[in-house]
């Protein structure tokens, strides 16, 4: 068995296979053994099934995040200034996104958390979980259905609780962050939002009735 594995570089993992086999009375056909192990490139593959991975996304790429693991970063890279990002999952994961800016992210994650680093014109939460899509970058356009929204560095120019109700939607927003307009449409009944930063301007549907606690400074609510 010693000479058979120094001859052919087994591995260990193969030598042991030798080795139960010889004690089985079964002959081991080295051969196959080793036509059967597995390429670096799928060991890395079956790493990633199963670690967090910081990889890089080229422009356009539908991203399945699924299938990534919790906790992993998705770096986008190249022009993704007219490409769609959509940010789509079920389970309780954690996600980074980072690098170019984006034309379009879409989210949908009712039991996720989302890190946005990449800078965004327009950013669509249909669905987040309260341990929230925490912001870190300049968005444009910035609409909220349902879900917990921490501003916590950069900007929003326009955020819109696009809610039909007022208590779906919570948001948080961090010293030294601004949003130029905060807009809440449909929701009937009572909005609150804590200001830390600054809110330049807020309008709101009839009906509604947003209250604004924090230490940030906040505009007159117009509705």
């Amino acid at each position: 068995i010693v000479s058979t594995a120094v001859a052919n570089n087994l591995t260990a993992d193969q030598v042991k296979t030798v080795v139960n086999n010889a004690l089985a009375g079964i002959t081991t056909d080295i051969s196959t053994l080793k036509a059967n192990a597995l390429t670096e490139e799928q060991i890395q593959a079956m790493l990633e099934s199963y670690l967090p991975t910081s990889k890089d996304y080229p422009a356009g790429t539908a991203i399945d995040f699924g299938k990534l693991v919790s906790g992993s970063t998705v770096n986008l890279t190249g022009d993704w200034s007219s490409a769609t990002l959509d940010i789509v999952y079920d389970a309780a994961k954690t996600f980074t996104v980072t690098g170019s800016a984006v034309g379009t992210v879409n989210i949908k994650a009712p039991a996720g958390t989302v890190n946005l680093y990449a800078d965004a014109a327009t950013a669509k939460v249909t669905a987040i979980a309260n341990n929230s899509l925490h912001i870190y970058s300049k968005v444009t356009s910035l609409s909220v259905t349902t879900g917990r929204v921490v501003l916590e560095k950069g900007s929003v120019e326009t955020l819109t609780l696009a809610s039909a109700s007022s208590d779906a939607v919570t948001l948080e927003i961090a010293k030294n962050t601004t949003i130029g307009t905060l807009a809440v449409q449909g929701a009937a009944g009572v909005v609150t939002v804590e200001n830390n930063g600054a809110i330049n301007a807020i309008t709101g549907t009839a009906g509604s009735t947003i209250v604004v606690s924090g230490s940030g400074e906040t505009m007159t609510p117009v509705n």
